[in-house]
């Protein structure tokens, strides 16, 4: 007998000036949901990931009332960070397990006006040979770059990537550490392409 799955659902509350209260909205997708992120554009829309049924699924809000706008779903697997831009336009990144119980990571880049997924890339930088996982995703930056922090084929990996085309930049593996967080102070870049890694958030092997 198949088990009733609950609703897990999202309530999204904003303060409005003087502390007053402005509006709570229960997100879902009838799926057994839940948030893991919500982040608000320059525009003051509100856009919340959700892991419904181990599938990423973004939401939209109005930012006046609560209302929601539009649910995408945008891939397999669980939410590991979400970004906007000052465009308005998201980066999910996200973790799956196969049959064989390895982890294989994923990042998106999604239309923040329509939800629509713009690109979709497999893996940390290069090919995936064995398996990764997302632990950290950068701010996307001014120069049209973003960095991707986590593991693959059991070492650390730091991946840049152009926000618009979804193509690699760089790469660094670093073995015998892992990535536990990542900090756009770490970073610089040469506007060309170039990008070095300064003091990074990093630590032994457990």
């Amino acid at each position: 007998m198949r088990a009733t799955l609950c609703l897990l659902a999202l309530l999204v509350a904003t303060l409005a000036h003087a502390d007053l209260h402005a509006w709570t909205r229960r997100v879902g997708t009838g799926a057994e949901d839940e948030a893991r992120f919500v982040v608000t554009s320059a525009s003051g829309h509100v856009f919340v990931a959700l892991s419904s049924d181990r599938r990423v699924t973004l939401a939209k809000l109005e930012p006046r009332n609560g209302r929601v706008l539009w649910i995408s779903y945008v891939g397999n697997g669980d939410p590991a960070a979400l970004k906007v831009d000052s465009n308005g336009s998201l980066l999910v990144a996200s973790n799956s397990v196969d049959q064989a119980g390895k982890s294989h990571a994923s990042v998106q880049l999604v239309d923040g006006r329509s939800g629509a997924v713009r690109w979709g890339q497999h893996g940390i930088g290069g090919i995936e040979i064995d398996a990764s996982k997302v632990v950290a995703l950068s701010d996307l930056r001014p120069d049209g770059s973003f960095t991707i922090g986590g593991t693959q084929d059991g070492e650390a990996v730091l991946a840049t990537y152009d926000t618009q085309l979804g193509t690699l930049r760089s790469q660094v593996t670093v073995p015998g550490v892992r990535v536990t967080s990542l900090s756009d102070k770490f970073f610089t870049s040469d506007g060309l392409g170039q990008s070095w890694f300064g003091m990074l958030n990093l630590a032994g092997r457990p």
